[in-house]
């Protein structure tokens, strides 16, 4: 890299998985994480200088709460340094993208940076596909699909496992937007899983995204466009969901549901593909927060992955927290105590009396929502030797967004950790 975003192609991901391994395996998924400090991966269609120039003015937002240092830490984390995609007879799926862009935000010089990859193979009948209602995917804003994406996942009960979300394995469930869902210059849309009741705080998140990416495009200290911003907001939010299996049943929790967010009006209607991943081991940790900020739960994270691997095996570890005002990112450690307050930078408590219309909870509840959106509420670490592949300097925080813990459980977060 040199500063600029470099492109991993169809065929550099090829090379680098191995067609003879990709070609072994029928359904799967190809986990990639780059390892070198201030790098993260993205998937988006446009132009990659373009999404970096939004990122930027991201980062300017941000800018107030942070020391020089700990930008390119806190836009790695908000990107992320993972990446998760589909595999499918033996080639990997790029959800309408040409590659998966590579931004270093750590300085202009040429460095190397390397990306780990770890391939998974579901086996036979682990993954399916569903279109949502065109009612639900052909405009700008954000719906809550739940139910719809569920349909697309893997069962053999024909009788209602479909409805309800059942299947016969315990593992991970990755619920992801197919090519036709964007146009061919932007990826127009992502999929996010956040509070699944009240409909003012899909109106709320909408109308926040669009300001997000307003006020980057306000602050980039580059040229970028509109569709630079839309395309930004994908990177930043992702096109797929990992869900936690136990019991055959999603583990989401009490008020968490699956959402379709559409940055952009015109994009085509959405299928949505489900690839199960059957799990080695799983567990639920109870980790508090005690107020809004970031605690670094890696430890916890590898004693689980410990314990259950034995020290020797290779793959991945899953982890997901079942809230709507947290999120888990990997991020620096040096910077982990300014990542909460770099967030509410970019999304202010002012929005709660300009524009939200969820205000019932207080003032930090629909900032909340918004920064789990754009954090994310799971990560994936790759395994080797028994041992977490963690990015250079990283770990894995817990960043609690409410003043006192989640609406009516306290500063207790449930945290289901899942062996692949």
């Amino acid at each position: 890299t040199t500063g600029a975003p470099a492109l991993l192609d169809a065929g550099a991901l090829t090379t680098a998985v191995g067609a003879e391994a990709l070609a072994r395996v029928g359904s799967g998924e190809v986990l990639l994480c780059a390892r070198a400090a201030g790098t993260a991966l993205g998937l988006a269609g446009c132009d990659g200088e373009g999404i970096a120039a939004v990122l930027g003015g991201v980062g300017a937002c941000a800018s107030a709460a942070l020391r020089d240092s700990s930008v390119a830490d806190f836009l790695a984390a908000l990107v992320g340094p993972t990446l998760q995609l589909r595999v499918v007879d033996g080639e990997v799926q790029l959800g309408g993208a040409p590659g998966v862009w590579v931004f270093d935000f750590g300085g202009g010089s040429s460095r190397d940076a390397e990306v780990l990859v770890t391939l998974f193979d579901g086996g036979a009948g682990s993954s399916g596909v569903t279109s949502l209602p065109s009612a639900r995917s052909d405009a700008a804003g954000c719906a809550l699909v739940h139910r719809d994406a569920l349909a697309a996942v893997p069962s053999r009960d024909t009788r209602g496992a479909r409805a309800t979300g059942a299947v016969d394995e315990r593992g991970v469930l990755t619920m992801s937007l197919l090519d036709d869902v964007n146009d061919s210059a932007a990826r127009a849309a992502s999929l996010t899983l956040n509070e699944n009741c009240d409909p003012d705080v899909r109106v709320d998140m909408a109308a926040a995204l669009a300001r997000v990416a307003a006020n980057a495009l306000g602050a980039s200290a580059a040229p970028a466009d509109e569709r630079a911003g839309v395309c930004a907001l994908g990177a930043m939010i992702g096109g797929s969901v990992c869900v936690p299996l136990a019991d055959g049943r999603p583990l989401t929790g009490t008020w968490q549901g699956v959402w379709l967010a559409r940055h952009a009006e015109g994009a085509q209607d959405a299928r949505i593909a489900a690839q199960l991943l059957p799990a080695r081991a799983q567990t639920t940790l109870s980790v508090s927060a005690g107020g809004r900020g970031a605690v670094d739960i890696t430890e916890k994270v590898r004693d689980a992955v410990s314990a259950a691997a034995g020290g020797s095996e290779s793959g991945a570890v899953h982890v997901f927290v079942r809230h709507t005002s947290a999120a888990l990112v990997l991020g620096a450690l040096r910077s982990a105590r300014e990542l909460e307050e770099a967030a509410s930078a970019v999304v202010p408590r002012a929005w709660h009396y300009e524009f939200f219309r969820h205000t019932a909870e207080g003032e930090d509840d629909m900032v909340g929502h918004i920064k789990s959106t754009l954090l994310g509420v799971s990560v994936c670490v790759p395994v080797r030797g028994g041992e977490l592949a963690l990015p250079e300097g990283a770990g894995v925080l817990l960043v609690e967004h409410h003043d006192g813990g989640g609406w009516g459980g306290g500063s207790e977060r449930q945290i289901v950790v899942t062996l692949l």
